[in-house]
This record gives structure tokens, C-alpha cells and sequence, in this order.
């Protein structure tokens, strides 16, 4: 079984007067097999929060296989595109968080758990648009569940949201404390 957990950073907001606007935007993808894996990362992620925690998680979850995709979007980059739609660029990072998850190998099931927080429009176009995505790069006959849930329903789910904000925090303040501890985890990161 492929679990996918999709969780954000930052904010979507760009009222870049607002000094509470983020200037980065940080989707992330943990993507495990397995149902011992899931088993062992929800156990670990139970009591991470401060770095030392962070990092005792990490020791803990470092042996399981699983592997980390993620989008940065340059907000005033975005902003001052000719063509700017905040749902299309939306979907469009998301999908390019999610290309370099491999399909092919999953035999059972695929389950996708994204975060809830921030519902709106644009989220319920985002599963549509995920959905048909992954429907694409997933056999037709292996069953696909697309979950939203706040991070605090989902243990893996949570896992995202702390790798998410250490992604976030390397570009939004220079802060790499906690991406360097998992950074060799991250099989894919870009910014756009």
C-alpha cells in the first residue's frame, strides 16, 4: 500500500502590506510503503515538536523508507506573473511536488491525506485536480482514496506538516537547523 500525505507552509495570501505575509510557499509530499512503515512513523511523530524533539523523531524514523517531494513557490514571483491565478498555480505546484512519486510499483491501494486547514474553493479544486492526476499515473485497478483531514487527525499527516516547516523555514528566514537533519530524505525539492 502507497500512503501519501500532502501538507503546506506558509500562506497563500499575497497582501505582501500585511507584515504576517509569508514570502514563500511550502508544499510537501511524504510518500511511504507499507503498513509497518505508517505504523512505525505514527508512533514517532507523536511527541515532535521542539528541535531536540524534532530530531529524536527524525533518529527514530530515519530507518523507515519513505521519501520526501517538495514545491517552494516565490510568492512575488508568482504575484507579478501576467497570467497570475492563485488556484492555478496552486494545483499547478502541487502536481509538480507529486511527479517524481513512483506509481508503477504500487500493488494494493493508494491513499492520498491532505490537509483540510485553509478550506475553501480552491482546496476542493485541488483534490479534483490531484485526483485526476493521480488517476493517470496509478493502474486503473488499484483503488484510489483521497482524504482531507487536519493535521492533528492524521499522524502521517502530521510527519508532512514537520518536514513542510522545515522546507519552509530554509527559504523563509534561512533557517535550515531542522531541514538539515532530514534533508537526505528530500528526493525532490524545487522552487518555482
Amino acid at each position: 500500500m502507497l500512503y501519501i500525505y500532502l501538507d503546506k507552509s506558509g500562506d497563500l495570501d499575497f497582501d505582501f502590506a500585511n507584515k504576517n505575509t509569508s514570502r514563500f510557499f511550502t508544499i510537501c509530499v511524504l510518500a511511504l510503503r507499507g503498513q509497518s512503515n505508517y505504523r512505525a512513523l505514527a508512533t514517532a511523530v507523536k511527541a515532535a515538536l521542539p528541535l531536540d524533539r524534532k530530531k529524536y523523531f527524525y533518529k527514530t524514523v530515519k530507518g523507515i523508507k519513505f521519501d520526501l517531494y517538495a514545491v517552494t513557490l516565490n510568492k512575488w514571483k508568482a504575484y507579478t506573473m501576467p497570467s497570475f491565478n492563485k488556484d492555478r498555480i496552486y494545483n499547478y505546484i502541487a502536481g509538480l511536488a507529486f511527479k517524481g512519486i513512483d506509481f508503477k510499483d504500487t500493488a494494493v491501494k493508494v491513499t492520498m491525506t491532505a490537509d483540510i486547514h485553509g478550506q475553501g474553493i480552491g482546496n476542493i479544486q485541488l483534490d479534483e485536480c490531484l485526483q485526476d492526476q493521480i488517476q493517470g499515473w496509478v493502474e486503473p485497478l488499484i483503488p484510489l482514496k483521497i482524504f482531507r483531514l487536519f493535521s492533528q487527525e492524521s499522524l502521517g499527516l502530521g510527519a508532512a506538516g514537520l518536514f513542510a516547516r522545515g522546507l519552509h523555514m530554509k527559504y523563509e528566514n534561512g533557517d535550515i537547523a531542522w531541514y538539515s537533519v532530514f534533508k537526505e530524505k528530500v528526493k525532490s525539492e524545487q522552487i518555482y
